[in-house]
């Protein structure tokens, strides 16, 4: 399945991944956003609401007291995304799948690039979006309609000097030789260099969602099966595989991928509604 900050987000630099400056919205934060400069004097105490220049409302829920994040670093977050009805669309705490970008350098949308730079390790801030810092008059697929006001429970979980990308080797790899010497190439450096690459579930997912919109079915669903192979009860990493089944026309693999995805969350209701879908039910 694409991380909910899967269309929010993508892992890869922009650069690695060929994304045009219209992709997602820019955002480059400076090295502490003013309003931040000062805290936590500048900061609302816990509770009270504050609205920096840019129409971005937050709120403390709580504070910690961690290393700041700064651009060019890795940060590890969990996340709640709701509408203003309390429809939630994305929740990394259930089940725990944290979100993972390097701020300054990952494309995200306006308000969690400026969100995130005004925190810290161990906080919770309550952010409300208007729709130009979120995903504006076009939204976002079937996920967020235009003119989204979108809100978000951030709480961030690490800050650390970002290891290198797998996924961004791998695309190198398959662009200039092939998924076969990609994936050979994977399992020696994981066994080999395992302590200076990032090798988490979702470096391989961003990948073969980029293969996806490249128009390499047969390179992405390589990418997926070997996802579900290191992450075997990962329910994301069938669901993923499943769509590439599907986008490659293999309907009962699609089927049997999406129903074990279901198995290992229940409430993965991406695979619920896309099985119903696929069966005409």
């Amino acid at each position: 399945m694409r991380p909910c900050f899967s269309r929010i987000a993508l892992i890869l630099p922009a650069a690695v991944l060929g994304l045009s400056s219209s992709a997602l919205p820019a955002f480059s934060p400076p090295a502490r956003p003013q309003a931040a400069a000062s805290a936590p004097q500048a900061a609302p105490p816990p509770g009270e609401e504050f609205t920096t220049p840019s129409g971005l409302k937050y709120r403390i829920l709580k504070r910690g007291d961690g290393p700041v994040t700064e651009p060019g670093k890795e940060i590890g977050l969990h996340g709640i995304g709701s509408f203003p009805d309390g429809t939630v669309f994305w929740n990394s705490r259930d089940p725990e799948n944290p979100f993972y970008f390097i701020l300054g350098l990952d494309p995200v949308i306006p308000g969690c690039a400026e969100g995130v730079a005004l925190m810290r390790v161990g906080d919770r801030f309550l952010f409300t979006m208007p729709p130009e810092l979120g995903y504006g008059k076009n939204g976002s697929g079937e996920i967020i309609p235009p003119n989204a006001v979108l809100i978000f429970d951030y709480e961030i979980l690490s800050v650390e000097t970002p290891k290198i990308p797998i996924a961004a080797t791998l695309y190198q790899a398959i662009r200039e030789k092939s998924i076969s010497q990609a994936v050979s190439l994977y399992l020696w450096l994981k066994k080999d260099k395992g302590g200076e690459y990032n090798f988490r579930e979702d470096q391989l997912n961003t990948l073969g969602y980029k293969l996806l919109a490249d128009g390499k079915i047969k390179d992405a669903l390589a990418i997926f099966e070997l996802n579900a192979v290191a992450y075997p009860d990962s329910y994301n990493v069938y669901d993923s595989l499943a769509e590439a089944c599907l986008a490659d026309g293999q309907k009962e693999k699609a089927i049997a991928n999406y129903e074990k995805s279901l198995a290992l969350n229940p409430k993965n209701a991406n695979a619920e509604a896309m099985l119903k879908k696929i069966k005409g039910e």
